[in-house]
């Protein structure tokens, strides 16, 4: 009789065990998933809501529409692959902000 007691907790006790392990698991599954939906809320907060990278990307999405920016960058960036460092304020700038953008990736 006392060994079937033992017994009988024993199984509880995995029973239990078995449970909580489930539990704790189907838990991790929701907080992961919960975090990644916030970095997710974050990274679109950021990238489209903030005017940081508007510009950039609005010369990048639209370059007919906003064909002299897009040439001062095409030709910067032209400049910088070929090694030249006569680069103007503008074209300085506008390498920067696209950098800041591709950074952000």
């Amino acid at each position: 009789m006392n060994q079937d007691i033992k017994d009988g907790f024993d199984i509880f006790f995995r029973f239990v065990t078995a449970f909580a392990a489930i539990v704790a698991f189907i838990t991790y599954r929701r907080s992961v998933r919960i975090k990644r939906i916030e970095w997710l809320h974050s990274f679109s907060e950021k990238f489209y809501k903030e005017d940081i990278y508007k510009d950039i990307r609005a010369i990048l999405d639209y370059p007919e529409v906003n064909d002299e920016q897009y040439k001062i960058l095409r030709g910067a960036a032209e400049k910088i692959v070929r090694h030249e460092t006569n680069l103007s304020r503008e074209e300085i700038t506008k390498i920067e902000k696209l950098v800041d953008y591709l950074n952000f990736f």
